[in-house]
């Protein structure tokens, strides 16, 4: 109870005094239990205030060391896959001058009477370096199929695999007409030939829309288009005709136009590619750019953030310690000397 004695004020002013003891024992309390105006406490905490910004900022660190670690191993991936491409032009180049040269000689051998066997003799070493070079174009593909051009890739080996197939079959074609009819075997071999060839056509047709979209035009527009359409229907019945010189001249012309239309097409899923590795070498190049400047950055500032935090820690610690330092010498004072305050004796 309060005595008459004491007024109000007392009473607040006592009660005032213990809870400011209490906010003392919770201050030297603190974190970790050290009294912060310790030399022990100061560094503690000097040394929380240090490290707490800094987790932050070493994870951006890492996460752009990381980032910057993958755009450079994709980069360099980038740069391998276009030597890799720059090289297979080289093959195709070759691939496309042997192909046409195997159509000259079979024309050749054909005109000057020589036999079908004689024909496919001469041109069989041809079909095997092509080959060769079809099985390196897909070693190429199967090393790029994480990147963004193996769909290309692939229609590109596609089409090469029409174009060599549709040539040798035309092979057998020339001599059907020109000798009339085409023995079980070599009849297999062209419907093996140009069903495959087919096959790698409409492959190439789905798997880019724009080579589907320019080979109808080419069938609305190309007006031999049909008269192929036919030949190869009169080559699949394989019926006993009477041969015919100049239809089988006009079969070889009419698929050699064809057969450059093709390769119109290659030229085209070529160009697509290259641009396609242009563009994923230059965003490496900038992804890996932004990431530099970043973690150059980050580098840069977080010393300046970390001495801002270490100088703004001393001043809170300085006024904390002059603060704490004013409570004994408050509560040292004569009670007569605070009567000002609404206490009276």
């Amino acid at each position: 109870m309060v005595s008459e004695n004491e007024s109000p004020g007392c009473v607040s002013n006592t009660a005032d005094s213990a809870l400011g003891g209490v906010s003392l024992v919770n201050l030297k309390m603190g974190c970790f239990k050290l009294d912060p105006v310790s030399r022990t406490g100061k560094r503690m905490y000097l040394l929380q205030m240090i490290i707490l910004p800094f987790i932050p900022i070493a994870a951006l660190i890492v996460q752009n060391s990381c980032t910057m670690v993958s755009v450079t191993l994709a980069n360099r991936d980038a740069i391998a896959i276009n030597r890799q491409i720059s090289v297979s032009v080289i093959v195709v180049e070759l691939l496309t001058a042997l192909q046409y040269e195997r159509g000259e000689v079979a024309y050749y051998i054909f005109t000057n009477g020589n036999s079908f066997e004689e024909a496919l003799m001469e041109i069989t070493w041809y079909n095997l370096a092509n080959e060769y070079m079809l099985n390196h174009l897909a070693q190429i593909i199967r090393d790029t199929s994480v990147t963004r051009v193996w769909r290309l890739l692939i229609a590109y080996k596609n089409i090469l695999c029409a174009l060599e197939n549709f040539s040798i079959a035309t092979v057998y074609g020339l001599y059907y007409f020109g000798r009339g009819k085409l023995g079980l075997e070599n009849f297999a071999n062209f419907v093996r030939y140009d069903s495959l060839a087919q096959d790698y056509l409409v492959a190439t047709q789905r798997l880019l829309l724009v080579i589907l979209e320019e080979y109808n035009n080419f069938q609305l527009n190309f007006e031999h288009f049909r008269n192929i359409s036919l030949r190869r229907l009169e080559i699949y019945s394989n019926v006993l005709r009477k041969p015919d010189i100049a239809v089988a001249e006009e079969y070889y012309s009419t698929m050699t136009l064809f057969l450059e239309e093709l390769i119109r097409y290659q030229k085209k899923i070529h160009l697509l590619i290259s641009e396609q590795m242009y563009w994923d070498i230059g965003y490496a190049h900038n992804q890996q750019a932004v990431a530099i400047v970043i973690l150059v950055m980050v580098l840069t500032i977080s010393p300046i953030i970390i001495i801002f935090v270490r100088n703004a820690t001393h001043t809170i610690q300085s006024v904390a310690v002059a603060a704490v330092g004013r409570v004994p010498t408050f509560h040292s004072r004569d009670p007569g000397s605070i009567s000002g305050l609404g206490c009276k004796t």
